[in-house]
């Protein structure tokens, strides 16, 4: 690895580049010799669908993503997620290895086309329909008179058929 980095107790601090911008990567010191041992320079990409940055470098063409590295994940089927959603927080306690639908359900924000702007309520023949995807298949919660009782039915589905949310981590 060509890059800075500062050991500070059991967390490693790496200094990358992104769009032109000097950011910081965490990842625990355990996990120093692993991405020493990768040549090149560690870099961050921002991800729009993610709406996090995460840090990569190339190997002879192939990228290599520093959570997947960390995790000793090679199959492309198991994806990681980072738990709070920053994908420069590469600690070890930051990531758990999860399927495609379990990384879904800790995805933060709203799709583009959502005119609400709150996760699973659309409206629909005057009124705001809350839905919730469980494995694979829409669930429908009803129909409320505002976008926010919509919302909140959402959040508590979300917390009980989402284990992997950050609802499920943060409600009652």
């Amino acid at each position: 690895m060509k890059n800075y980095y500062e050991v500070i107790d059991d967390i490693c601090y790496i200094w990358v580049m992104g769009k032109g911008q000097q950011m910081y990567a965490l990842i625990s010191a355990e996990d120093l010799p692993k991405a020493d041992s990768v040549p090149g320079t560690w870099t961050a990409r921002y991800s729009e669908r993610g709406e996090t940055w995460y840090v990569t470098t190339n190997v002879d063409g192939k990228q290599i993503r520093l959570h997947r590295l960390i995790m000793d994940v090679t199959d492309p089927k198991i994806e990681v997620d980072h738990k709070n959603w920053n994908g420069l927080n590469n600690c070890r306690w930051n990531l758990r290895l999860a399927t495609h639908s379990e990384n879904n359900q800790n995805m933060r924000g709203t799709r583009k086309q959502n005119k609400s702007n709150l996760p699973g309520v659309g409206e629909y023949k005057g009124k705001y329909r809350a839905r919730i995807t469980v494995d694979g298949k829409t669930k429908y919660l009803g129909y409320f008179e505002t976008p926010e009782e919509a919302h909140e039915a959402y959040l508590k589905a979300k917390a009980k058929y989402h284990p992997y949310s950050h609802q499920a981590r943060t409600r009652d």
